[in-house]
Order: structure tokens, then C-alpha cells, then sequence
């Protein structure tokens, strides 16, 4: 029998030391010992390695524990830690795409920054060509690995931003022809803050979908890398996207918002973190696919669920601040609006067996949310009938903690920046 001490002083106890594998050992950094039948394992200020949903996207089973699901030959033990040594390299091109949507968003931001400061002077403009050539700048391109229904609606987006820009919008029924400016955003003519639905709907529409690709090519300790980098992370982990250093970005900075910060009660960001942690120990070991292999599938639950309860946080906001509290503030409404638009729009047309959202549902949302699918959004209707539209956003935030299972202290937990 062989038994494992890791920090807590807790013994793990395992049938061989022959079935350990001895990379699983090093690349852990455990110091083995295998004639005294022990391996200890330094302290560490790592989360909990937690256990996964499995390939079907559900929870694990009732009652599951930390210990029966990772003990074994396959398991990583809480002291493990990512080795990020050759991150850079292999994550190169994921890298590269962020940095192509930073410059893609660079001159947007540009002109709510004019816009909301004082003396600064007229914004530079921007045209539709200017966005849709940033946008499918590099190889790859933003573009080339984004699903091929939310590239028509940035191209739409791009193009409604070039005509808006120069004018002033005020909410009306009918809608104005045109969109323009709305407080220190552009906005279109039916009220959707542009530059926050294409950024948003981006980190699932193009960045998830980038990480399913490169998983299906295999999942080699490169691709573990290269999924660090598509969700917005970095080996150290900061969960924290005001980190003076690798601050999370993307979708990893909106888990991070979303988390406890509490080992003993991980949240979203840490339930990832744990479960890249896991596939990296495992994907050198090829006894321990089936488990590697659940941890990616964990990982990928946590960046879908980190998402649809950040939707739940800026509906909450609208409800009890920007449209429902004592000083309401439509434009920033507005804005919050083209961020929920763009965190639940995004997963339309994703693999199917890879999100646990269905496009149906994601119509069904997208309804209750003034943008029906197939029908111009109605979303100015938020400033125009305000008191009109409030039920159905409580309703969209029953409706996402149903799809997912969320309990009210979780929806709860939601509604506040962390």
C-alpha cells in the first residue's frame, strides 16, 4: 500500500506505487520515496483540485467527493501546480488573437474615452471599413476562428457602428433610423451598445469556439497551454483582472469577478483553474485520458457557467440600479444591455456536445431579451417602456439559473463584483 501525505496532512492512501506514473509524480512535485511506501508533498497555496462535470455537461453525481473521484493511479493531489515554462511559445497563436482584439476594440474605446472626458476634443471616427479590416487581420484572424453566425453579426455590428458614428441617438418608438451617440457610447438604432456586443460575444463566439478546435486536434500539454490563453488566463492564476502582472482578461476576467476568492468555497475561476491544473498533470500521461479528458470538459462548464452568471449580474444591475433604482442612468442601461446581448448571443451555433446551453434556449433568451433571433431587436424599449420590460429580465435570470442548476445562494453570489 502506498501513501501519499500531501499539505494538509491528510493520507491518501493508493493500491501501487507501480501504477503511479512517475511523470504524474514529477510533474506534481512530489518527492518520492518508494521504499518507505510515502511521497511528500510541499505546502502550496494552490485552490483544491475539485472535481469536474462529465462529458454529458451535467454535475457530478450526488454526493461525489474529492476523494473518489481523483484518487487513483489518475489523481492529482491539491499541492499540484501548473507549469506554465513554455507558455508563451505554445500559446503563440491564442496570444496573437488577443492582441487582435484589443486592437480590433483600441479604436472604440478611443472615442467612449473622448467622449466622457472633458476638453478632449471631437473623437477620431471610425468607419466600418477600419473595424471589419481589423477584424480579419492576422492568421488567424479573429474572423477565421469565430462561428460563422456571429461573424455576419459583427460584420452587421461594424457596419451599423460606421453609420451611428457622428450622430446622437435618443430612444423612441418608432426607432430612429440611425444609431449615434447614447451618454459615452455608440450605440445602434435599436439601442445595442456596438463595440460591447462584438466584444463579448466574441469570447464565446470566437474564443471558445478556438479552444474546442484546438481540443479536437488532441490534448497534448501545447493544447492544455493553448486553452489557458483562449479563456484569458495565465499560468500563474491571478484570478484578478486588476493584477499588476498577467491580469486575467477576456472571459477568465469575468470568472474572476464571479469567484469566491475563498479556497474553501471555490468559485468559478478556481473550479477552472483546478481543472486546467489537472489536465496539464495528465496529459502527459496517456493511461489517464479518460481523466484528463474530464477535466477539459470541467474546465470548458466552468467558462460557459462563469459567462451565463455574469449575464445574471449585469440583469440584476439593470433591475436594481441602471433602470429600476432611485437615480436611473439609461445610457449606462444601454450599455449593460449590449454586454448581456453579446455574453448570451455568442454560444448560437457552437458545438452542440461542447456547451450545455442549447441554441434553443440561447433563442429563447435572446426573446425574452428584446432580440429575437430573426427580428430586429426592440431593446430601446428598456428607456422608451421601461416599467414594461422589467419581468422579463427577472424572468431571463430564472431561466439561466435553470438551464444551469444555479441555487439561489449561487444567483445571489452573482449579483456582486468580487
Amino acid at each position: 500500500m502506498l501513501t501519499i501525505i500531501v499539505n494538509s496532512g491528510t493520507p491518501v492512501r493508493m493500491k501501487s506505487a507501480v501504477n503511479l506514473p512517475a511523470r504524474l509524480l514529477v510533474a506534481v512535485g512530489c518527492v518520492a520515496s518508494l521504499g518507505v511506501g510515502a511521497i511528500a508533498c510541499g505546502d502550496d497555496d494552490n485552490a483544491p483540485i475539485r472535481p469536474g462535470a462529465d462529458a454529458s455537461f451535467d454535475a457530478p453525481p450526488p454526493g461525489t467527493s474529492d476523494a473518489s473521484v481523483d484518487a487513483g493511479p489518475c489523481g492529482v493531489p491539491p499541492t499540484a501546480t501548473y507549469d506554465g515554462s513554455a507558455f508563451a511559445t505554445n500559446a503563440a497563436v491564442e496570444l496573437g488573437l488577443r492582441a487582435q482584439m484589443d486592437a480590433l476594440l483600441k479604436p472604440m474605446k478611443d472615442v467612449e474615452t473622448a467622449l466622457s472626458t472633458p476638453d478632449a476634443g471631437a473623437p477620431v471616427a471610425v468607419t466600418a471599413q477600419q473595424l471589419k479590416d481589423l477584424y480579419a487581420a492576422g492568421t488567424p484572424s479573429l474572423k477565421s476562428v469565430t462561428t460563422p453566425f456571429y461573424q455576419a453579426k459583427v460584420d452587421a455590428w461594424a457596419d451599423e457602428y460606421g453609420t451611428a458614428f457622428g450622430n446622437v441617438w435618443a430612444p423612441a418608438e418608432p426607432p430612429p433610423a440611425t444609431g449615434g451617440q447614447y451618454g459615452k457610447w455608440i450605440v445602434n438604432a435599436r439601442g445595442i451598445d456596438l463595440r460591447q456586443a462584438m466584444e463579448k460575444g466574441s469570447y464565446s463566439a470566437a474564443f471558445y469556439n478556438h479552444a474546442v478546435n484546438v481540443i479536437a486536434q488532441g490534448v497534448t500539454p501545447v493544447a492544455v497551454d493553448r486553452l489557458v490563453a483562449a479563456f484569458g488566463a495565465h499560468p500563474s492564476f491571478p484570478n484578478d483582472p486588476a493584477a499588476a502582472q498577467n491580469p486575467d482578461v477576456n472571459a477568465a476576467s469575468y470568472a474572476a469577478r464571479r469567484d469566491s476568492k475563498k479556497p474553501e468555497s471555490p468559485g468559478p475561476y478556481q473550479r477552472a483553474k483546478a481543472a486546467l491544473i489537472k489536465a496539464k498533470v495528465l496529459s502527459s500521461v496517456p493511461a489517464c485520458a479518460a481523466e484528463r479528458d474530464a477535466a477539459v470538459t470541467a474546465f470548458l462548464l466552468e467558462w460557459e457557467k462563469s459567462t451565463f452568471a455574469t449575464a445574471i449580474f449585469y440583469l440584476n444591475d439593470l433591475l436594481q440600479v441602471k433602470l429600476g433604482g432611485a437615480s436611473p442612468d439609461m445610457p449606462a442601461a444601454m450599455h449593460a444591455y449590449g454586454e448581456i446581448i453579446g455574453f448570451v448571443a455568442g454560444w448560437k451555433t457552437l458545438p452542440a456536445d461542447k456547451r450545455k446551453v442549447t441554441d434553443a434556449q440561447v433563442d429563447a433568451l435572446l426573446t425574452k431579451l428584446l432580440s429575437p433571433p430573426d427580428l430586429p431587436s426592440t431593446g430601446y424599449k428598456l428607456v422608451t417602456d421601461t416599467a414594461g420590460q422589467l419581468a422579463a429580465l427577472q424572468g431571463a435570470i430564472t431561466d439561466i439559473a435553470g438551464i444551469y442548476g444555479f441555487s439561489a445562494a449561487e444567483v445571489e453570489s452573482f449579483k456582486k463584483n468580487n
